[in-house]
């Protein structure tokens, strides 16, 4: 929920597959089970509790350094060098992920050294 310029309300929702074992061809998922791994959904259910309370008490003590750093600890390729895909350009490119900025905007350094921000569907990873 949005009033003036500042979220006061935010929904998330969380998908996991556990145990299912059955998907639609044209899905790209797959579950813990089909992958191996057998867990009881309660166990599942507590540990998401856990790490969502966590994060959430960092949220409330305005924690945002440290939330950022454990941000940038799991997101995928900081601080690497890869190719990207330019959507809106068709155009690969090199570049290297470092950071996001404060509306979510994956921030990309070129070879050329500018930072350039992009949106969702605004760029792809390009993975050999």
């Amino acid at each position: 929920v949005m009033s003036s310029t500042r979220i006061n309300q935010s929904v998330i929702g969380i998908g996991l597959n556990v145990n299912q074992d059955d998907f639609d061809d044209n899905l790209k998922a797959t579950s813990l089970k089909n992958e191996g791994i057998h867990v009881d959904k309660t166990d599942v259910l507590e540990q998401i509790y856990k790490y969502l309370d966590f994060y959430y008490d960092l949220l409330l003590q305005s924690n945002f350094d440290l939330l950022l750093k454990l941000y940038y600890n799991d997101l995928y390729w900081f601080n690497e060098t890869n190719d990207f895909l330019d959507i809106k350009l068709n155009k690969v490119f090199k570049a290297k992920l470092i950071g996001v900025d404060s509306f979510g905007k994956l921030k990309l350094k070129c070879n050329d050294n500018k930072v350039k921000l992009f949106d969702l569907k605004e760029v792809k990873f390009l993975i050999e």
